[in-house]
């Protein structure tokens, strides 16, 4: 994964968050869920929604409809800073490669300057206002829209993603020459590896369909040959080269077709 991703994982028990929430110093800071102790189980037991956790906070992504998520996100005092960026943008990874997400919003209280602050570093982008939007401390108050959608997050993680497609490219040269492939690869391309990087991201963690859709409309954009579906368990994709399966653990094999 780009970013960190031992320190995010998917919880389907709301005890770690709700915990969380309900800190002395986080609660206040809960927007639009009235007063008093707070159980949030009913949302998290919906595995449509999803909660990602981590040593010091959570992410909850709400379901809208399918690919599109509405994120909020409660971290402790330990974790704020530093700490939260990291674990907001781990986060944005974790669900742009394993589940079908192409969008996430979030809503912002006017006052909530913290909120906004970790927002706008992680990559997301305002869209619009609402008057009266959102009850935050007792107060009704305008709420801001921001949102992040795929093709943004890949600019943000492009150096990891490029990294991750260079070595897929490496993969699939050493393949090719193990299988007795003899045509020239292609030179190195950065913008090409992030596409690949992604692409392969999101197959290894079972999005595979996903992927192809994903890679195939920077390949038709970019004039470069597409690819196509051929198994999800095991993740396996037909290219240029012959058909790539990626096996348990991460490595890739490439099997020649006739």
């Amino acid at each position: 994964m780009p970013h960190h991703s031992d320190m995010v994982w998917r919880e389907f028990d709301a005890k770690h968050i709700n915990q969380v929430i309900n800190h002395p110093v986080v609660r206040p800071d809960v927007a639009d869920l009235g007063n008093g102790h707070l159980d949030i189980s009913p949302v998290v037991e919906n595995q449509h929604n999803v909660l990602l956790m981590g040593e010091y906070g959570g992410c909850l992504c709400f379901c809208v409809q399918p690919g599109l998520y509405e994120v909020h996100t409660q971290v402790l005092p330990e974790g704020r800073g530093k700490w939260a960026l990291d674990f907001v943008r781990a986060g944005m990874d974790w669900m742009f490669t394993h589940t079908d997400a192409v969008e996430i919003t979030t809503r912002v209280p006017r006052e909530h300057k913290a909120a906004k602050i970790l927002t706008v570093a992680a990559g997301m982008k305002f869209e619009f206002e609402r008057q009266d939007g959102v009850c935050f401390r007792g107060q009704d108050m305008p709420v801001d829209i921001y949102a992040v959608r795929i093709q943004d997050w890949a600019r943000v993680a492009a150096h990891a993603l490029a990294e991750r497609g260079e070595w897929l490219h490496r993969r699939m040269a050493e393949e090719a020459a193990r299988i007795g492939l003899t045509d020239k690869p292609h030179d190195n391309d950065e913008n090409h590896n992030v596409y690949a990087g992604a692409t392969y991201e999101m197959a290894a963690a079972g999005q595979v369909r996903k992927a192809v859709i994903w890679y195939n409309r920077w390949a038709f954009m970019a004039r470069h040959p597409l690819i196509s579906l051929v198994s999800e368990t095991p993740p396996a994709i037909r290219m240029d080269i012959g058909l790539m399966v990626i096996k348990a653990g991460g490595d890739i094999e490439v099997i020649h077709e006739n």
